[in-house]
């Protein structure tokens, strides 16, 4: 492990204790990475690929408050996904994506230690709509190295160090959210993730505005859970042992 100052290695002795404690599992809450992952700071949406950090940017959508009789999965807004292009004119692909930049640097020394973990997730729902209605989204993580302002011809030419993609196909039941999740073990090199959600067409190939007629994404996050081993360097690093652990709170 690099050396850190006195009040960064405070900071991560407090990320390492918080994971160990967290009952051997997914992730651990107060470790969120993304920004805005509710969707409650409503922005614009729309525009080319990111390439700096916490912009939620992509192909033409926008956050919305509660409307086609669904609900918000938290708070008051969510994520609507409308076109396969930041640019409603083209409709050269077949997915709605948004994506965010998440900034490792605040743990960047477990990054380091080439364990680390990240756990991705988000839900989604639609409108119940009929058999051309597409019912498929996803909820991708890329790990990264070298500059954000890069990210746009790193993506183009599939120059990411790792990824992982997790896919649902929802119900027609708007009162119902439902959860896309993976895990990312981060090669040692990382220096940022980029996280993306998406609504696919896999029923059928709009070519008109809107191309999604109803579909939603909410509570879009990133943990970060480094294994047992990272975990143990930064304790050890702390002065501290591996405590007892407690149960995942469940809803």
């Amino acid at each position: 492990m690099r050396s850190t100052s006195g009040a960064r290695m405070a900071g991560l002795c407090s990320v390492g204790l918080g994971l160990t404690l967290a009952a051997g599992s997914a992730f651990a809450a107060g470790n969120e990475l993304a920004v805005n992952n509710g969707y409650e700071l409503v922005e614009n949406t729309v525009g080319f690929l990111p390439d700096a950090y916490g912009d939620w940017r992509g192909d033409f959508s926008q956050i919305t408050v509660a409307q086609d009789g669904i609900i918000p999965f938290e708070g008051v807004e969510m994520l609507q996904l409308i076109d396969t292009s930041f640019d409603v004119s083209s409709k050269n692909t077949v997915a709605s994506e948004v994506w965010q930049l998440i900034d490792l640097t605040s743990v960047m020394d477990v990054v380091q230690t080439g364990t680390a973990e990240l756990h991705g997730e988000a839900y989604f729902n639609r409108i119940a709509g009929d058999q051309l209605t597409d019912t498929r989204f996803s909820v991708m993580l890329s790990a990264y190295s070298g500059s954000t302002a890069d990210f746009s011809d790193m993506w183009s030419s599939g120059s990411h160090l790792a990824q992982a993609q997790g896919i649902i196909y929802t119900d027609a039941d708007t009162q119902t959210w439902e959860l896309a999740e993976i895990n990312l073990v981060l090669p040692a090199e990382t220096d940022y993730v980029a996280l993306r959600v998406a609504a696919v067409e896999d029923s059928f190939n709009d070519l008109y505005h809107p191309e999604f007629a109803g579909h939603y994404a909410d509570a879009s996050a990133v943990w970060l859970v480094p294994s047992p081993a990272a975990a143990s360097l930064l304790l050890a690093g702390c002065g501290l042992t591996m405590g007892g652990r407690r149960r995942r709170k469940t809803a």
